[in-house]
């Protein structure tokens, strides 16, 4: 007998009240589980503006850079 075919057969010998318990516990560790593996391997879509005042650009961005005048003329 497999382990879920043993498992199946325990959970029908159990009271309502254990299996309403046991059913909580389950969706919780799916739950969990599914927050988990969103953070190791999938990208998160990011959204618009999130990054809104993390980041300036210096005013003198475009000017042109001492060191690289040769090639520019």
């Amino acid at each position: 007998m497999s382990i879920k075919e043993q498992l199946i057969n325990d959970i029908e010998t159990l009271p309502e009240n254990v299996l309403l318990a046991i059913n909580n516990i389950i969706k919780e560790w799916i739950a969990l589980n599914n927050k988990n593996s969103n953070d190791i391997g999938e990208k998160r879509r990011a959204m618009f503006g999130c990054m809104k005042g993390k980041m300036w650009i210096a005013d003198d961005f475009d000017a042109p850079l001492e060191e690289m005048r040769k090639y520019m003329e």
